[in-house]
This record gives C-alpha cells, structure tokens and sequence, in this order.
C-alpha cells in the first residue's frame, strides 16, 4: 500500500503559487483561489453564499469583511447542504486586500449571472460557471490548483492550502483555540495535527 501524501508546503512555494496564480488566471478564478487561503474547507469555500460577507468596520474606521461559514457544497450536495460538525459554523474576520478581493468576487458573480438572466438572491452561490452562470463544479479548486502545478511544478490541493494555514497561523504564535475556531475543528487536538514542520521554526 502507499504511504499518505504529504501535505508540506513552504513558503516559498506558497507565494510562488499566488504569484503565478495572479499572472495566468483571470482576477475572477485567481479571487477563488485567494478565498481559498484562509484555509476552510473545499465544500466551505463552495458553499459561500451573497449572505455570507458582511461589511463592516473595525474602532480605527478600517473595513473588515465578516465570512461566514454556514453551508457546504460538494459534487454530492449540489445545491448545498450542512457543515461537516455542529464547530464549523463559524464567522471569521478579513481585513485589507482580502476585503477587496471579496467585493470584487460578489460583483463580478453577479454580473456573470445577470449575463445568462440567472435569478440572484443573497442565498445565490458566489462561485458560479464563467460560461454558464451556474454554480461552480465541486471541482474547480483542484482544477485550478492543477493548471498551477503544470506551470509551477508545485504540488498543492485545498487540503495542503488548509495546513499550510493552520501550520502559519501557529508559527506566527497565534492561540491554539483561536486557530481551531477560524478552521471549525472541533477540538485543540485535532488543530495541532494539522500543523506541520516549518522553516520558521528551526530558524528560532
């Protein structure tokens, strides 16, 4: 039998992934990709609704966009269906060029679903077929994800994406329960097992 993949990514890699990524794809499947770094789920990144994104500010008058996790999408569950645990509704916060990129993504699916006369409400999918106006494929991250490995040589999934950030989000010394509630685990232990071995740290 063959042993597990790995699921490492460097940084280096990593940024050389969204650089090629911003190069090669149209802003709006580079904007899928972007979503897909604040490492949820395949079918929570799917899933991502108009309703999903509130926008807001923070005391300072600096914008902040609330995601909201609340539905899963998967080439089973087409229309979408619930979360994988009762932890994985969840909001999470973005701020800066994130915020950019999510007001661009809600504007530029709509306007592809006003294209193909496709009825819009806030419960519409965000993630849309450029050529169809209907909901993306279950599939698309890794197909994009694949175009960049042809170019990068880099192999990466949304699963790699999904360590990558929690292995991040720990080495830059962020609370293991702060963590584990932005990726909706269930519990600590479950968070530090997706954190992998990073150059940072045998560096300090």
């Amino acid at each position: 039998a063959k042993g597990p993949k790995s699921k490492d990514l460097s940084e280096q890699d990593y940024r050389a992934l969204l650089k090629t990524a911003k190069e090669i794809f149209p802003k709006y499947r580079y904007g899928i990709l972007a979503l897909l770094t604040l490492g949820e789920r395949r079918e929570e990144l799917l899933g991502l609704q108009y309703s999903s994104f509130d926008f807001l500010q923070d005391d300072q008058g600096n914008e902040l966009c609330a995601i909201s996790f609340k539905v899963g999408r998967t080439a089973r569950k087409k229309d979408g269906g619930n979360l994988k645990t009762p932890a994985s509704y969840r909001t999470i916060y973005v701020s800066g060029e994130m915020c950019v990129i999510a007001r661009y993504m809600i504007q530029e699916s709509k306007r592809i679903c006003a294209k193909f006369n496709k009825q819009i409400t806030e419960d519409s999918f965000l993630i849309v077929n450029r050529y169809t106006g209907e909901p993306a494929e279950a599939s698309i991250p890794n197909h994009l994800l694949k175009k960049l490995e042809e170019v990068t040589g880099i192999h990466t999934s949304p699963h790699i994406f999904r360590h990558f950030f929690a292995t991040m989000a720990m080495t830059n010394g962020e609370a293991d329960t702060d963590v584990m509630h932005w990726l909706g685990n269930s519990s600590v232990m479950m968070t530090q097992s997706y954190t992998r071995a990073n150059q940072r740290l045998s560096l300090i």
